[in-house]
């Protein structure tokens, strides 16, 4: 079953700004629409990816997901997961981030072999999941932040966010 969440939707929007930046990714979710706005993108060769239905079959080949990605380009996908849908437009929106994010984390699957997990994909995924890209104009703010001085940071600071220092809403999304 296909997902029907629009990137082009409106009350999407209306929920969180920061999904504005999908718009141009306008499509019904599907692996067979996600696929087209692949197409639709100006890949170099080998570069190019495609969207997959993570089946059975899919995972019968024993590979890593990291890995098939690298080698095959291909990006297995939970059709109705709203977690993939957004790993797939963040791949359409972002792809040179997602590729050396990848490109890390093979090389790490091929040192520690694919049941173990190195702090760096640990750190990798969490950033792939949950991350965001700050920027800052003065070195201040960042100092609060590596000592998750949170008061510091968001009260005490608040007027610099906006003016000098915000979340990049594009690296976001």
């Amino acid at each position: 079953m296909a997902m029907r969440l629009r990137a082009d939707d409106p009350a999407l929007r209306a929920l969180q700004p920061m999904f504005a930046a999908l718009q141009p990714l306008a499509c019904d979710g599907s692996i067979d629409d996600l696929n087209r706005l692949a197409r639709e993108q100006d890949a170099a060769p080998g570069d190019a990816i495609r969207f997959v239905a993570q089946t059975d079959a899919l995972l019968a080949d024993g590979m890593h997901y990291e890995e098939r990605i690298a080698r095959d380009g291909i990006v297995a996908t939970r059709e109705g997961s709203t977690h993939d849908l957004f790993n797939a437009l963040i791949w359409l929106r972002h792809p040179a981030l997602k590729r050396a994010m990848n490109a890390r984390q093979v090389a790490d699957i091929a040192r520690v072999g694919p049941k173990q997990r190195t702090r760096g994909q640990c750190a990798l995924t969490h950033f792939d999941e949950a991350g965001a890209i700050v920027w800052a104009a003065a070195a201040a703010p960042l100092d609060a932040w590596d000592a998750h001085d949170w008061r510091a940071l968001f009260l005490d600071a608040h007027p610099a966010w906006g003016p000098t220092m915000a979340v990049d809403r594009k690296s976001v999304v």
